[in-house]
Order: structure tokens, then C-alpha cells, then sequence
């Protein structure tokens, strides 16, 4: 996924300025799970012209955020329960679940 090797990616990003990203991923990946934590979210794909392929497959989804949010924890096999607070904004709106496949 360097930019050397040319090769196809896409990147997720939580904020406005362009350096400041999660990491790219590329190649055949297992699906995995991207959730918002402000209100701005940017999927870029970037390909070329050196191979062909399928590119890549998303679903997302708006998730209104008029009362706390109660959810299980992420990446866990506990059934604890996990308060999200921190996800309430004036707009009362975050993307959850983008599963990228």
C-alpha cells in the first residue's frame, strides 16, 4: 500500500486535513469494521492503471444520536455492555459500520 508500489487502496479519514489518516489498506483483505468518531468522514479509492480488478465494496450507514448509545464492545466476546457517551454532537448524527469486503 506504499506509494511507490502503485498500488490500488482505499484510506478512511476522521478529519478535514489530509495528512491526518487512518491507514490505507489493499489487497484481499478480510472484512473489518470502521466507525466514526466525529462528524466528517472521507473514504478515498485510489486506483491506476496497472492492474485490473474489482476495486472494493462498502456498506454504511447514519446512525441518530438523539439519546446514549448502548452497544457491545468491539472486538470482544464479552456481553458487558459499553456506555458510548462521547459520540452525541450538536448534529446528532456519526457513521457506524462501514465494513469494507
Amino acid at each position: 500500500c506504499e506509494a511507490v508500489s502503485a498500488s490500488d487502496y482505499v484510506e478512511f479519514s476522521n478529519f478535514l486535513a489530509p495528512d491526518r489518516k487512518y491507514t490505507r489498506h489493499c489487497g484481499q483483505l478480510s472484512p473489518f469494521h470502521v466507525e466514526s468518531e466525529k462528524k466528517f468522514f472521507r473514504v478515498t479509492f485510489r486506483s491506476n492503471d496497472r492492474l485490473d480488478s474489482t476495486g472494493f465494496n462498502a456498506t454504511y450507514q447514519f446512525v441518530q444520536m438523539d439519546e446514549i448509545l448502548t452497544r457491545p464492545p468491539q472486538n470482544t466476546n464479552s456481553s458487558k455492555m459499553l456506555t458510548c457517551k462521547h459520540f452525541c454532537y450538536l448534529d446528532n448524527f456519526r457513521i457506524e459500520g462501514i465494513i469494507v469486503t
